[in-house]
């Protein structure tokens, strides 16, 4: 309880340090404390309570980011809460490459210079802000539970990177990898899960799974594709993305158009690509990009789960050291996915 309260209390300072709200950060620290002790289980939402207050702490914060300077920001804030939970929550081994990505290597897992099984990760922010270190104890719990190394990689950003030149990046270390004996799958959320839908696309026979966390799969805000309706309906219950973020995201990816193969990788060739699971929540605006993406991969032939959390938002793994049983079931069968492929 003393270790999660901290990581709770890292997290809404940071989030309302947005704002220069420390003091009602505090305030909302206390209140989630106190729902943790009394709130009673079983509330009949169709969330968690702990779903519910994760969301309460989070929803102004990230209300405030609109544009890439803000995602910048929380990202940079996100990456320091992830310093605090490595510390407070965590047990594996984390260690700085010297391309700037990061390696979390789980107790008792065969090193990946000894050909052990490796997971590279793709970091969210719309492939237009975030960091490598920004998983924090979400990572940890992957690595651990899928019994497997993570390489947190430090792709390239647009707009000084292309999504395509992006994907060629992490092809490359998909391949160093291989060379040193290692089974590889990829996985990312948000434009990380978009960036590892567009590797599987690249590499066909190389990595032996992928698992996207509510992906971008088309770069657009519009309604090019029928059954893409979550833009709309899903505006304003989800929490983390809006679509002031997804308009950013859109003109800094620089596309050619919403149905460009090389960033939208629902447009993509889906042939042979390896075993893959696409996770999202009901209420978040790229629900639907999870729906076409699978459709468009089992219509090819691929071996596809595609999972939709009833009642949450974007990337709820990402709110596991909140305590929400939804994020840690998420974080659960994303990893049991990988580890039936890497094992």
């Amino acid at each position: 309880m003393l270790r999660r309260s901290l990581a709770v209390l890292s997290v809404a300072v940071a989030l309302y340090a947005l704002r220069g709200e420390l003091l009602r950060g505090g305030v909302y620290f206390a209140l989630l404390v106190a729902h943790y002790c009394l709130a009673p289980v079983g509330s009949g939402h169709v969330t968690s309570w702990q779903y519910e207050a994760a969301e309460r702490l989070v929803r102004p914060g990230l209300s405030q980011v609109r544009d890439r300077r803000g995602i910048h920001h929380l990202m940079t804030i996100q990456a320091v809460v992830s310093r605090v939970e490595h510390a407070v929550l965590g047990t594996c081994q984390v260690t700085r490459a010297q391309d700037g990505s990061w390696w979390v290597v789980p107790p008792g897992v065969r090193s990946p210079e000894s050909g052990g099984p490796v997971v590279i990760y793709l970091h969210g922010g719309g492939l237009i802000g975030g960091t490598a270190l920004g998983g924090g104890l979400y990572l940890e719990l992957l690595a651990v539970s899928s019994n497997s190394s993570i390489l947190s990689f430090e792709y390239g950003l647009a707009p000084t990177t292309t999504p395509a030149a992006a994907a060629q990046q992490v092809a490359d270390v998909v391949a160093a990898q291989i060379a040193r004996g290692s089974r590889v799958a990829v996985a990312g959320d948000s434009g990380g899960g978009q960036l590892a839908l567009l590797v599987a696309q690249h590499v066909k026979g190389q990595i032996v799974a992928v698992a996207a966390m509510s992906p971008i799969t088309v770069v657009t805000t519009g309604n090019e594709e029928p059954g893409l309706v979550s833009h709309q309906e899903c505006e304003h219950t989800d929490v983390v993305l809006n679509m002031d973020q997804m308009r950013e995201i859109v003109r800094l990816q620089g596309c050619s158009s919403a149905k460009d193969p090389s960033c939208s990788p629902l447009y993509g060739r889906w042939t042979d690509v390896a075993p893959l699971m696409i996770t999202a929540g009901s209420r978040e605006i790229l629900r639907d990009h999870a729906k076409l993406a699978g459709a468009r991969a089992r219509d090819a032939g691929v071996d596809v789960v595609v999972h939709i959390e009833p009642g949450v938002g974007h990337c709820v793994g990402s709110l596991v050291a909140l305590g929400a049983p939804e994020a840690a079931l998420a974080v659960e069968g994303i990893s049991v996915f990988l580890r039936s492929h890497l094992s």
